[in-house]
């Protein structure tokens, strides 16, 4: 049997500057913190719906690490 432990957790929003032509997430959210190994980690979520070949729909789901720059996110 497989052991979760929560590391974090966030929100998305759809996103309502998407249009069909571009590769924005359908969905994304603000940084928020995850814990990983005793470290705090700020990422953002980026959602995508799909559509499998076999034509059921699911989400791809990117997290990206966010890091300050010259003092600024």
């Amino acid at each position: 049997m497989s052991k979760y432990t929560r590391v974090g957790k966030g929100v998305a929003f759809k996103n309502k500057d998407k249009t069909e032509d571009d590769n924005k997430p359908d969905y994304s959210g603000p940084k928020f913190d995850i814990e990983l190994d005793g470290k705090t980690h700020e990422v953002s979520a980026a959602i995508w719906e799909s559509t499998a070949k076999t034509g059921s729909k699911y989400f791809s789901i990117q997290l990206t690490k966010v890091e300050e720059e010259n003092g600024k996110w």
